[in-house]
């Protein structure tokens, strides 16, 4: 566990660095899936969490890494986003929450 704040700024450095590389290795599924299960290590070794626009990128299910049009559906419904991952089948909710609150203010 590292304590040094300089260290954990390495550590979320190389998490965006292994997401850029699973995308530029995309083709190759079994390498970009591999990058990041590499960034989920380094993220649980380092006690950091995945910022939510990378975590919406990788699949909780499987650890496969998503590619919009390839091997997930995105959907938009009445109050959520939902993704669909095709390799195991699991459904992620993701709630309107800030446009919700907002809407709720101007009312």
């Amino acid at each position: 566990m590292s304590r040094n704040p300089a260290g954990k700024e390495e550590a979320m450095n190389a998490i965006r660095e292994l997401f850029e590389q699973a995308a530029k290795a995309w083709p190759k599924k079994d390498m970009a899936n591999n990058y990041v299960a590499l960034a989920r290590q380094v993220a649980k070794r380092n006690n950091l969490r995945i910022p939510s626009h990378l975590k919406r990128q990788f699949c909780k299910g499987c650890g496969s890494f998503l590619k919009q049009g390839s091997n997930v559906t995105v959907r938009t419904q009445d109050k959520a986003v939902i993704y669909k991952c095709h390799e195991c089948g699991k459904l992620y909710r993701i709630p309107f929450i800030k446009e919700l609150k907002a809407r709720k203010r101007k009312v």
